[in-house]
């Protein structure tokens, strides 16, 4: 990185850098992180392919600040963000946008969704995702990403989760997950203990 910096070539001395704290953070030990941590990675992931397509999308931000303390499993929405850069926003030409948002809900469970404006799944691949949400089973499909997302989700809540898909052709895709609301690794560790 410092060599970046004296050959004057910040953009690189930044993706280096960016991707030092994608892999310090893919590589901790813990396996439940603040979602602002978790949200502080996907920044740095994103800096990278906004510097990669040069300004073909932009991203909006819609986190409740509540939420920020609150506990999820790490490396549960970058899979989510790649998969909408790559299959959602990489094919569409000009204008994209990738929206992350995030809520409390009355229940006291988190929402948390990524949305894109991309080009949108057809039916049968929304058939395929819907399968693999609905049967709670381990399901091979070329999305390593929605796939890994789902059985760690159910492998870690069960029936204590939901995920939620919702995609058109040419209008984007918009995937949403629900899952109960912890506060600290603590207390997530005694939930998870006592069942």
């Amino acid at each position: 990185m410092g060599m970046a910096y004296l050959e004057n070539a910040p953009q690189t001395a930044q993706m280096v850098k960016n991707l030092g704290k994608i892999f310090k953070y893919s590589v901790k030990g813990q396996d439940m992180v603040s979602v602002q941590e978790e949200l502080s990675t996907i920044q740095a992931y994103l800096s990278i392919q906004q510097m990669r397509f040069e300004g073909k999308f932009k991203v909006q931000y819609q986190i409740d600040p509540v939420l920020m303390g609150c506990q999820i499993p790490k490396m549960i929405l970058q899979p989510l963000v790649e998969n909408a850069i790559t299959h959602g926003l990489e094919p569409k030409e000009t204008d994209g946008l990738l929206l992350l948002g995030g809520a409390l809900r009355e229940n006291k469970r988190i929402c948390l969704w990524v949305e894109d404006n991309g080009v949108g799944m057809k039916e049968e691949q929304q058939a395929y995702f819907q399968e693999l949400i609905n049967k709670h089973t381990y399901i091979k499909t070329d999305s390593i990403g929605i796939e890994n997302v789902v059985n760690r989700l159910q492998l870690l809540y069960g029936d204590g989760c939901a995920i939620r898909l919702d995609s058109r052709v040419g209008c984007g895709t918009r995937v949403e997950l629900e899952i109960p609301l912890f506060r600290n690794a603590a207390e997530t560790q005694y939930q998870q203990e006592g069942e």
